[in-house]
Formats: structure tokens, C-alpha cells, sequence
């Protein structure tokens, strides 16, 4: 059995204090609505949409550049279910330059899609922030203004 799953990742320049003000732009461009919660167990604005589940949070990139992440996940767990020996073939479709499109068009500012230098520095904070989480986990602090 073949099912396809619904992807994107973008960013926007921006800090995790812009997230209030961006939020309504964002959910008047896409059609949906965030509320408060957890995204891979950061705290972020989270909506579910078109099967995905949509976070939006603020993070650090390149140069140590604060940037706001728009990332999305299988939302939908009946998409990767099934009964038997077959595991469905599931085809992964990467939404994100009609995200952006979408985004542009809909008043939301300007967002891009991450290059590889963009991923590089952002794992690397990821990393940063699990080490500083395994050594104190009272004092784990996400990017500021």
C-alpha cells in the first residue's frame, strides 16, 4: 500500500518574541490555528494541518542568528498505521517552496527554505541545548531576543 505524507521546513528572520505577532499573519495565510504547546518537546506555537503537525518557534541559526522555524511532522499516525506484514510505502513530499509561496502572497513576511549551512549551525545549537540540558536541566534557556 503507497501513502504519501506532507512535509516542509522553513524559516524567517525573527526572534521568539516576534512568535505573537507573526502568529496571526501565519494563520490567516495557511488556513489554520496555532495555539500553545510543545513541538519535539520545545515550546512552540503548534497546528495541525493536511496531516501535519506544524510547529513554529523561535531558534538559533547561522552567524548565531535568531531565526523563527516553521517545521512540520506526521500529525496523522493512521498514515504510518496498518494491519498485516506489508508496511505501507510511504512517499514523503517536500510542501515547503508552496509553503513559502503561500506564506509570501498571504501577507506572512518573507520565508525561505533552510540550506545546508543553515541545517549545520541549527543542529549544532540542537546539540548545544541537549548538552545543556543533560548537565542542568533547571537552567536550559531557548534563544532570546
Amino acid at each position: 500500500m503507497h501513502r504519501s505524507i506532507l512535509e516542509f521546513s522553513i524559516r524567517t528572520a525573527g526572534a521568539p518574541s516576534d512568535l505573537p505577532d507573526m502568529q496571526p499573519r501565519v494563520e490567516a495565510a495557511l488556513g489554520c490555528r496555532f495555539s500553545e504547546g510543545t513541538f519535539h518537546n520545545i515550546p512552540a506555537l503548534v497546528a495541525d494541518v493536511l496531516g501535519m503537525r506544524i510547529g513554529m518557534f523561535g531558534w538559533r541559526g547561522r552567524d548565531d542568528r535568531t531565526v523563527i522555524r516553521m517545521d512540520s511532522y506526521v500529525g496523522e499516525e493512521r498514515l504510518l498505521a496498518y494491519d498485516g506484514d506489508e508496511a505501507p510505502d510511504l512517499e514523503y513530499i517536500d510542501i515547503g517552496p508552496a509553503v513559502v509561496d503561500l506564506l509570501e502572497v498571504g501577507g506572512a513576511g518573507h520565508w525561505y527554505l533552510p540550506d545546508a549551512a543553515d541545517s549545520t549551525a541549527e543542529l549544532a545549537y540542537g546539540e548545544e541545548l541537549d548538552r545543556a540540558f543533560l548537565t542542568d536541566p533547571e537552567a536550559m534557556e531557548l534563544p532570546e531576543d
